[in-house]
């Protein structure tokens, strides 16, 4: 288990990975507080409240799409946990990926 801490790459992925599991639990509880404070008031959403919903759609994917793909009697908790996880990471390697793209874009200049 050390050795997967040395690695800088799986160690960035992971932190990365986090953050993003990090900001998308945060606005997704915001969203989710923000909407029933509305539900009970009965006023229109803000534009605010629309920017955030959209940004965790984005935040959300591929992951929601692949368990949108499940089928109702096979989805349980774990399944969506663990798409949850994986996703993040995914968004963490992606980052690191475009991050050290434009690195060496820019070293080349």
């Amino acid at each position: 288990m050390k050795a997967i801490w040395k690695n800088k790459t799986l160690r960035n992925v992971f932190f990365l990975g986090l953050a993003h599991f990090l900001l998308t639990m945060v606005l997704l509880i915001y969203a989710f507080g923000e909407g029933m404070a509305r539900f009970d008031e009965g006023s229109p959403p803000t534009a605010f409240e629309n920017y955030i919903d959209v940004v965790v759609e984005i935040l959300m994917q591929p992951g929601s799409t692949i368990y949108d793909l499940i089928p109702k009697e096979k989805k349980t908790d774990l399944i969506e946990w663990t798409l949850v996880a994986v996703n993040s990471l995914l968004w963490g390697f992606g980052v690191l990926f475009l991050w050290r793209g434009v690195c060496r874009f820019k070293n080349k200049l």
